[in-house]
């Protein structure tokens, strides 16, 4: 990398970091719950984006996500129930309809024009319920390279708050002189080129060999990949919510493609799977210890060598993705 590059990229990245301080966040797809523990009839508060959302399921059991604070005075919204479908806050009774609307209140007066809460664009897939952070999602719900949803069991899981950026995580995912010394990666699973749009970063595609890594970042914050191997196909999905400078939440997905489990016992599959995700909590520990500690270098130090070439991509694609403030900061 010579020094022009590097003049370059520290460029952008001092103010791609101002721009989060700011409190501007990318708009992206963010996993916010296990779609299992979203159960009809229950509403939930969660921290998201440095304020408060809450979410529960519609009459059809689509996931409804909504800015948390209620219009009138502020109060919490997750404080308050469901009632017939509409959101009623503890506070002074106001009803907020699936579209953000104020449906009622109880007074009698007219219900002001700005009565209203924000709905974020929700979907449900691959066992999480996922938000987009906009009025419009610009891109699809991350996949899984090379597996349709229907084709696919798996377990989906939350591992936790953690005390870091979401996208210091992700940046794993192309740092591949750290998958080989810390992970083991094999030298050959490193890639060439990557390809590069304006919301994913993919390798992998189309390859062959005893050993075959198809990974791909979606948004900013999403990993998936499908790794074929002499001990079989599996795949996985790590992502995390933002949910203030510095604070992230994490979900995994790891499994199979269903249809190559049609001679596997319910145990065999049971098992298989746990080994999976055994294999995702090991990627975890090994990881946590340093990301929870790190004092982050970027490409600006002037300290990054060739080996650097394709972090230092993502870390380009980074500064030119989308951000913006939360609707109700």
């Amino acid at each position: 990398m010579n020094a022009l590059t590097r003049n370059r990229i520290n460029t952008k990245i001092g103010q791609w970091q101002n721009d989060l301080d700011e409190g501007n966040y990318y708009q992206t797809w963010y996993p916010i719950h296990l779609a299992r523990e979203l159960k009809q009839g229950q509403l939930v508060g969660k921290e998201f984006l440095g304020t408060r959302i809450i979410l529960y399921r519609d009459a059809s059991g689509k996931p409804v996500v909504q800015s948390a604070y209620c219009p009138h005075v502020g109060a919490d919204l997750a404080c308050g129930e469901l009632i017939d479908g509409a959101v009623r806050c503890a506070y002074h009774h106001w009803r907020f309809g699936a579209d953000g609307r104020c449906t009622d209140i109880p007074s009698g007066d007219k219900i002001p024009a700005g009565a209203r809460i924000y709905n974020y664009p929700a979907a449900e897939k691959w066992g999480l319920i996922w938000a987009f952070h906009g009025e419009t999602p610009t891109f699809a719900v991350p996949e899984i390279p090379e597996v349709d949803e229907a084709d696919f069991i798996g377990i989906a899981g939350e591992r936790g708050e953690r005390p870091i950026d979401h996208w210091l995580s992700t940046s794993n995912a192309f740092d591949f002189q750290h998958l080989r010394a810390l992970h083991g990666l094999p030298a050959q699973a490193e890639p060439k080129e990557i390809e590069i749009t304006a919301h994913s970063l993919e390798y992998g595609r189309g390859g062959n060999g005893p050993f075959r890594h198809h990974g791909k970042v979606t948004g900013t914050n999403t990993f998936a990949h499908c790794v074929n191997s002499p001990a079989g196909e599996h795949f996985m999905l790590v992502s995390s919510a933002a949910l203030a400078p510095g604070k992230s939440l994490s979900f995994y997905v790891v499994g199979v493609r269903k249809s190559a489990t049609d001679k596997m016992t319910p145990r065999a599959l049971h098992d298989h799977l746990a080994q999976l995700e055994a294999n995702a909590m090991k990627l975890y520990t090994e990881d946590e210890p340093v990301l929870f500690s790190i004092r982050f270098r970027g490409p600006a130090e002037g300290n990054w060598v060739g080996a650097d070439r394709h972090l230092a991509s993502y870390f380009r694609y980074l500064r030119e993705f989308p951000q913006a403030r939360p609707f109700d900061t």
